[in-house]
């Protein structure tokens, strides 16, 4: 019996002796897990401050930044509205510009017109007098003319007479047996036998076409009629007669 309350005894020795470590261990891990427990909260208290100084922080970060996006906005606000209004005296300076180009160009287009008239004026005058001279020309020619025709006329006329109022070859000249005296052309007459030999119509004949205007006109003239009226048509012995 003794050595079974001996073994006993030894047994409660053990077993107090494993509850005390058991205790101590319970202890020990029940320290641990608070000190877990106070490092967690600790660090999570830690976060928390952290995360609320951030969160401060980044407030005051967005309010600087909404600050400073605000004063940029209203910057170029600004410069919006400073680029518009520059925009707008540029536009200005260009209608001026144009208006005043305009202005120039309507200028210049008159003064041009005026000149064009003035010079179309002074053209027109100057051809007024041009034409004025001309007319005087044409006029002074024209009397030149009529007074050579005259005289190509009276020198025709003179060789017709010679002509109609000759005796013929070989007559006597006598009042009883003379030939009757032929009546003298028109003037329309012989400018229309002369226009017949004319071909060309520079109003020269030759004078060997002489002998037929004659026969045209009914003035026929012998060989010494004939060489005397070209004598007197042609006194230069330019081998052509002119009339008019």
């Amino acid at each position: 019996n003794e050595l079974i309350k001996q073994e006993k005894a030894l047994r409660m020795q053990q077993l107090e002796e494993l509850i005390s470590q058991q205790k101590q261990e319970n202890q020990r891990l029940k320290e641990e897990t608070l000190r877990n427990r106070i490092e967690t909260e600790n660090k999570v208290f830690a976060e928390k401050i952290a995360t609320a100084q951030q969160t401060k922080e980044e407030k005051v970060e967005i309010k600087t930044l909404l600050a400073e996006t605000k004063l940029l906005s209203r910057k170029e606000a600004l410069e919006q509205k400073e680029v518009i209004r520059k925009q707008q005296e540029e536009t200005r300076r260009k209608v001026e510009q144009l208006k005043i180009a305009r202005l120039h160009m309507a200028q210049d287009d008159y003064e041009r017109r005026l000149r064009e008239e003035m010079e179309a004026k002074t053209a027109k005058e100057k051809e007024i007098e041009q034409l004025a001279a001309l007319e005087m020309e044409l006029i002074d020619r024209l009397r030149t003319k009529q007074i050579e025709q005259q005289k190509a006329f009276q020198q025709l006329e003179a060789v017709l007479t010679l002509g109609s109022s000759s005796p013929g070859k070989g007559s006597p000249i006598k009042a009883s047996t003379a030939k009757p005296v032929l009546a003298e052309p028109e003037e329309e007459d012989v400018a229309r036998a002369f226009s017949v030999y004319d071909r060309e119509g520079t109003g020269e004949i030759a004078t060997e076409d002489i002998s037929g205007l004659m026969r045209d006109l009914n003035v026929p003239l012998n060989a010494a009629q004939l060489s005397q009226a070209i004598a007197q048509l042609d006194a230069s012995s330019t081998g052509k007669v002119s009339f008019g």
